[in-house]
């Protein structure tokens, strides 16, 4: 398993814990105790950090006893906290002073007066001072035994003011500082464990700075730990351990030296004797009253001598200062004569210096610098950070278990990592699980390349990332998961030495949860993550952020699935294009498809996932009765979906008509429609299908009859909504009737005219009355002075038969109908307008299903890359937006198939791709929409080499390569602002734009991408709009 040490707390043998103490024996004024040498403090032999340094409170504090303070009265300690919580215990260390604020944030006594609390850990017998000075405030202090716990009992000791004397009420001068205990001398602590300074004030609500300081001792002035003797480089100084000495936690004394050295200095520390087992510790200066133990050593320099580093060589020094060695004994209660040797080098340590993105080979050997801790070899790197910089480092060999250390720019430990674990022995990263280490400050930062054990050595490799330098790249864009939920995983592979952390991944969506994240140093693995059962009824999605990178996922609801359309009729001679649409709620849904008729064949879509297609033949019918026969869907249960076919018999082919060659329908009819009836000659027991379609004249005709000499025509664009779709006969079926939509305008224009059609009939042939006309009356006799647009329910309507190309349904036109009419201002309210709700049908799912479909089918078809505001004739998206127009869901889907399927079958489309290679076809279409899908899309996954590859395979048609070009996310990104300006003109002004119109509006648009608002009332409040139904009013 991974661990951290700091400056290296990775030891082979059981190491001791050195807690700094002063070993004195000593009696304090005014004090009847004789005790021996006093252990107290907190350092580890072998084992850092020894000395933690203090850090200033914040958080709950749980004060302590009652007592009575002196000369001023009582004072209770049981605490009355003014918020909810209280500041945290500050830890204090002998020899230091640490500055605190008493404020009003503070905890308070039952005086109401504040406090702040420190701790240190002391043994019983220790001697102690503790004294505490402001010049804001008349300070108090209070001393807590560690058996003394709130809200309970008394404080040890307490103390108002330090003078030469009493200070009483009428002692005008007196000094205000505080002292235990009072005047001089020491306390004697009566128990082990943590002691607690409370750091008050006198007065009740006083504030303001102050200083407390903590010092350990003896009664005849000695400061523990002691002042160091100072040794220099070459010097053998002689000491002496004795009873008197300061002592060491676990009972053993020591004596102090000092020298002064800089960073990157190799020095060695020899201690011998003839009387004791003896044992170094190397103290480096941090700021803090003793200093960090970066090195321990027990026998090192052979026998029951010691040296630092153990064995041979000179030892790295981290920092500039003064260092401490504390002269040592291996046991408790050791005394006698001993040795002690420093030695600096000449030379430094040498330095190699590393960028962010760099790897560097070396190689460990007996030659190099050591780590003071243990004598191991080192190489020693360094690099510039900065403040809040995200670095990561990884160290890697076959030769040895490699060992990271980094410094920071004051010499201090900050990360470390080695592996003891057995595996993936020989790669270890800073931070260990990978990703990155926030860097604390500004400066030049060291990196220590080393072994985990002392003789390690052999060549390495060490790597230096940050986060920006590192790049992460997703096994796929997206995924699809059942509705069951469950456990999956993406893989992610990044550069060798970035790695990537749980804290580089968030979810968007509460049902997706991340997991563990294995991608290490090596710079692969996964990401797992968990979905929840989807009870939505509905598709959902949500994503992952890895590093950066989107990772959607899809979630299916529980499945369902339905087919468009029920039913197809063929004539007898058969045919081998059958195509039936199985449409499912989430793309893991699979289901089967199985005829129960021999002459009905099932050529492809046998089984699938999600919505699919299903294709099959008829064989020809050669009796003289009709069949029927049925394509069975199997969804994976008991339920099934029955497909039906039928076929006429064998010389009995009906006919289907117009059931008369003109029609006539008023134009205020209260339908707003025209009703046309198709009818059935001879074989009426199978089902038949027959297009039926308006003969558009597309001219961009003025519809203000004012405005032109033509007269008699009705125009698409004026009077009718193009019409294109398919008629059913259902079995039985002798007649049927469709409408085709009506704009009642209130243009005094006379009676008008236009033409429909039948074609492409199935199951019959169609009969000599294929044409038919159209008359509309006009009910219009008085020149207007009101436009029908400016109505609500005429509004309303026309935004569905324009940008939908359909009826309203009852649910969403008394939707929209309410919205407008309970609106303060329906001409200019931002919040709740005419043009707020026809920005509506533009920004809805169903346009970008038919209207930015289609226009992107057209660009990505017929564009070019040198012509990148290529438009559509207004015949050609009017008629195939009706294509693709259905009266429910399932048959949009389905329509929108047969229209990608029928799309590339048309002559221009064939004209121009069919002499061109797969790769050539794709970067065609992909270079007449401006995209290059070198990243894979988000929804498909498709990039463009994939795509490439799926024609080559026959994974996908060339229609399937064409819609999904045009369904993926970066072409729609792309072309949004194109398809958004020609769809208005094909939306509101029913026409192909103009250029010089249609690249202005543009030109706004990308100059002001958010403001759509414009753009909309722009048309909607145009002249040629409001004139396709009236006057141009206001």
């Amino acid at each position: 398993m991974n661990s951290t040490r700091h400056f290296r707390a990775r030891w082979q043998t059981a190491r001791r814990t050195t807690l700094l103490a002063c070993a004195c024996l000593l009696a304090l004024i005014g004090v009847n105790f004789n005790f021996g040498a006093q252990s107290v403090g907190a350092v580890t032999k072998q084992q850092g950090p020894k000395l933690p340094s203090p850090t200033r409170k914040a958080g709950q504090v749980n004060p302590q006893q009652t007592t009575a303070k002196p000369d001023k009265g009582a004072k209770s300690l049981t605490v009355m906290p003014t918020s909810t919580s209280c500041p945290t215990k500050t830890p204090i260390t002998p020899g230091s002073t640490l500055n605190g604020t008493l404020s009003a944030g503070d905890c308070k006594l039952p005086d109401n007066s504040f406090y702040d609390e420190y701790t240190f850990s002391a043994n019983a017998g220790q001697q102690v001072t503790v004294s505490m000075s402001s010049t804001a405030f008349d300070t108090y202090l209070f001393l807590l035994k560690p058996s003394e716990t709130a809200p309970s009992g008394s404080s040890f000791q307490d103390d108002d003011n330090t003078p030469t004397g009493v200070c009483g009420l009428n002692v005008p001068n007196c000094s205000t500082d505080s002292r235990i205990p009072v005047v001089s001398g020491m306390i004697t602590l009566p128990e082990n464990g943590t002691y607690s300074i409370l750091a008050n004030s006198f007065d009740v609500g006083a504030t303001g700075n102050y200083s407390v300081t903590l010092t350990f001792g003896s009664s005849n002035g000695q400061v523990c730990p002691p002042n160091p003797t100072a040794i220099t480089s070459g010097q053998t100084l002689n000491g002496d351990l004795s009873t008197s000495d300061c002592k060491l936690n676990d009972g053993s004394f020591f004596d102090a030296y000092s020298f002064t050295a800089n960073a990157n200095q190799q020095v060695s520390i020899t201690m011998t004797s003839s009387s004791f087992d003896t044992y170094l510790i190397l103290l480096a200066p941090d700021g803090t009253a003793t200093g960090t133990d970066i090195a321990e050593d027990d026998n090192g320099g052979g026998g029951t001598n010691a040296r630092i580093p153990a064995g041979a060589g000179v030892a790295v020094l981290p920092a500039t200062g003064t260092y401490t060695i504390y002269a040592n004994s291996a046991a408790a209660n050791q005394t006698g004569t001993y040795s002690i040797t420093l030695s600096i080098s000449n030379s430094n340590c040498p330095t190699t210096p590393i960028t962010v993105g760099q790897s560097i080979n070396g190689a460990l050997a007996n030659t190099d610098c050591r780590l003071p801790a243990d004598g191991s070899f080192l190489d020693q790197y360094t690099f510039s950070g900065t403040q809040g910089q995200q670095v990561g480092i990884s160290l890697s060999s076959t030769s040895f278990n490699p060992f990271i250390i980094l410094l920071a720019p004051n010499g201090t430990d900050i990360a470390d990592t080695f592996n003891t674990s057995g595996t993936n022995v020989n790669s270890v990263h800073v931070p260990e699980a990978g990703g990155f280490i926030q860097l604390p400050t500004t400066g030049t930062y060291t990196i220590y390349a080393n072994s985990f054990t002392v003789a390690g050595a052999g060549n390495y490799t060490l790597s230096l990332v940050s986060s920006a330098s590192c790049t992460y790249t997703l096994a796929q864009p997206s995924a699809n998961v059942p509705a069951a939920g469950g456990s999956f995983s993406v893989g992610v592979t990044t550069q060798p030495g970035c790695g990537l952390t749980a804290s580089q991944v968030t979810s968007n969506a509460s049902w997706l949860t991340v997991g563990t994240v294995t991608v290490t140093a090596t710079g692969a693995g996964t990401v797992n993550y968990t979905a929840a059962a989807n009870t939505t009824g509905a598709q959902r999605t949500g994503s992952l952020t890895i590093a950066g990178q989107t990772f959607t996922v899809h979630q299916d609801p529980n499945c369902t699935y339905s087919i468009f359309p029920a039913l197809r009729p063929f004539r007898s001679d058969g045919g081998t294009n059958g195509r039936l649409t199985v449409i499912s709620n989430g793309n893991t849904c699979p289901w089967t498809a199985t005829s129960d008729a021999s002459w009905i064949t099932i050529t492809a879509g046998s089984s699938g996932t999600g919505t699919g297609r299903v294709r099959y033949s008829v064989a020809q019918n050669t009796d003289t009765t009709t069949r029927t026969g049925h394509i069975i869907i199997n969804q994976g249960s008991t339920n099934s979906l029955t497909y039906t076919v039928t076929q006429t018999a064998t010389n009995t082919t009906p006919t289907v008509q117009f059931s008369a060659s003109a029609y006539t329908v008023a134009e205020n009819d209260p339908s707003n429609a025209a009703t046309i009836t198709v009818t059935r000659t001879g074989d009426t027991a199978g089902a038949v299908t027959v297009e039926y379609s308006t003969v558009d004249d597309p001219a961009a005709v003025p519809c203000d009859p004012t405005a032109t000499a033509q007269r008699g025509t009705a125009y698409a664009r004026c009077d009718y909504m193009t019409t294109i779709d398919t008629l059913t006969l259902a079995p039985g079926d002798a007649s049927k009737t469709f409408t085709i939509p009506l704009f009642n305008d209130v243009h005094v224009e006379g009676n008008e005219t236009f033409q429909i059609k039948l074609a492409n009939p199935e199951g019959a042939t169609l009969g000599a009355q294929t044409m038919a006309t159209v008359t509309i009356t006009d009910d219009d006799t008085v020149a207007p002075t009101t436009n029908p647009i400016k109505t609500t329910n005429y509004f309303v309507r026309q935004q569905y038969l324009d940008f939908l190309s359909r009826e309203p349904d009852p649910g969403g036109f008394s939707a929209w109908v309410g919205v407008l009419n309970n609106c303060s201002n329906v001409e200019n309210n931002p919040a709740c307008d005419r043009i707020l709700v026809s920005s509506s049908f533009f920004g809805s799912p169903e346009f970008q299903l038919k209207g930015t479909f289609v226009f992107l089918f057209y660009k990505a078809s017929f564009g070019a890359a040198n012509n990148p505001t290529f438009l559509p004739e207004y015949a050609d998206i009017a008629t195939d937006l009706r294509r693709v127009t259905g009266a429910t869901g399932d048959e949009v889907v389905a329509k929108r198939l047969d229209f990608t399927e029928d799309f590339v079958t048309r002559a221009a489309f064939v004209s121009r791709y069919s002499s061109l290679t797969n790769a050539q076809y794709v970067d065609t279409l992909l270079a007449n929409v401006n995209a290059t899908l070198t990243t894979a899309d988000p929804n498909s996954g498709a990039t463009r080499n994939s795509l490439v590859n799926d024609l080559s395979t026959n994974a996908k048609t060339r229609a399937d390569v064409l819609r999904t070009i045009v369904e993926s996310q970066e072409v729609n990104q792309k072309q949004f602002n194109f398809a958004f300006v020609a769809m208005q003109y094909y939306g509101y002004l029913r026409r192909k734009p103009e250029t010089d119109g249609y690249n202005a509006w543009l030109a706004y648009l990308n100059a002001h991408p958010t403001d759509f608002r414009t753009m909309v009332n722009g048309f909607m409040n145009s002249a040629e709009y409001k004139l396709r139904f009236g006057p141009n009013v206001p």
